[in-house]
């Protein structure tokens, strides 16, 4: 690895950790620059890593929005539930629209050690999503699901540990 990849990563790693007292002064981010900010810290098997948003026209609308904004390269796509057989999924972001059960019904049957789940709407973390962001007062946060991160065969910088503690 370069010295310049570990600088970036070390960046984020600082702005994530200064984000909560950023948020507190009135810094406003939301739930899908965080999303990016988390992905930052995966090792992907892709160069350009495919988030799938699960049946969500909206939230899908508003990450391509987002991309704009950001040095990130991911391939952003829409999918319904009966894609994820076909479709190549490095991340799946799982919405509101879906119940929490739903979401671990889905998330157990079409189980890929290598895909990444993240969700808006499970505060606990419980169940078979990985990363859980949850608006808190006036910033976003999350919580790591360290059960099902250790079902999965992805690497993610240990660091976001620290920071999802941090920021709790």
């Amino acid at each position: 690895m370069s010295v310049f990849y570990y600088l970036k990563q070390l960046l984020i790693c600082v702005c994530l950790i200064i984000l909560p007292q950023l948020a507190t002064a009135g810094y406003s981010h939301n739930v899908y620059t965080l999303t990016f900010a988390i992905l930052s810290y995966t090792k992907w098997n892709s160069t350009v890593p495919t988030i799938c948003v699960l049946e969500d026209a909206a939230v899908f609308q508003n990450f391509k929005q987002q991309m704009k904004y950001t040095n990130y390269a991911y391939n952003i796509v829409l999918i319904n539930e009966g894609d994820l057989k076909t479709q190549h999924c490095d991340a799946i972001f799982l919405s509101t629209n879906k119940s929490i059960t739903q979401q671990n019904n889905i998330l157990r049957s079409n189980f890929q050690p290598f895909t990444l789940s993240l969700t808006n709407n499970n505060t606990e973390c419980e169940g078979q999503v990985i990363f859980c962001l949850y608006q808190r007062k006036d910033f976003y946060t999350f919580n790591v699901n360290l059960d099902a991160l250790s079902h999965s065969k992805l690497h993610i910088d240990p660091r976001v540990l620290l920071l999802a503690k941090n920021m709790e």
